[in-house]
């Protein structure tokens, strides 16, 4: 299995999310799979949130990062609620920045940017409200097994 972090880099990128996580209602997960499916890469993005429970959050605004390792693509996708504020173009962008680090091997560099925007964004529109906040999604950082 290729993976692109050492562990130290997924520690930190798993509390990176927690912190972010803490400041809205939003969820972000980054998956890790080996190789895109025939399906494409969107395909296995959306099987992904699924599987992942992002699309049974309550307020439709998760996010996830899905990097194909060993294919070198990448899919960044957001629930109806964040997405309708967002739109097409701005997930292409965080492909884009994902990208350009990681063709010059900084995928942690990389992902902590991309995942600083992106809390930044949810932190936008939707803060968190103050109440006690579940974490409604099981991994901020995985492998697909």
């Amino acid at each position: 299995m290729k993976k692109i972090l050492n562990p130290e880099e997924e520690k930190k990128i798993t509390a990176l999310i927690r912190k972010l996580e803490q400041q809205t209602t939003g969820e972000i997960c980054v998956h890790i799979i080996q190789k895109v499916s025939k399906k494409g890469i969107m395909q296995d993005a959306r099987l992904a949130f699924n599987k992942l429970g992002l699309a049974k959050t309550a307020d439709k605004n998760s996010v996830l990062i899905l990097i194909a390792a060993v294919d070198h693509e990448i899919c960044c996708l957001g629930d109806s609620a964040i997405d309708t504020k967002l739109g097409a173009e701005y997930w292409q962008s965080l492909v884009s920045k994902l990208q350009s680090a990681f063709k010059k091997e900084d995928y942690f560099i990389g992902l902590t940017e991309v995942l600083e925007e992106v809390g930044a964004v949810l932190r936008k529109y939707f803060p968190f409200s103050g109440d006690v906040k579940k974490d409604q999604v099981a991994q901020e950082f995985d492998y697909e097994s």
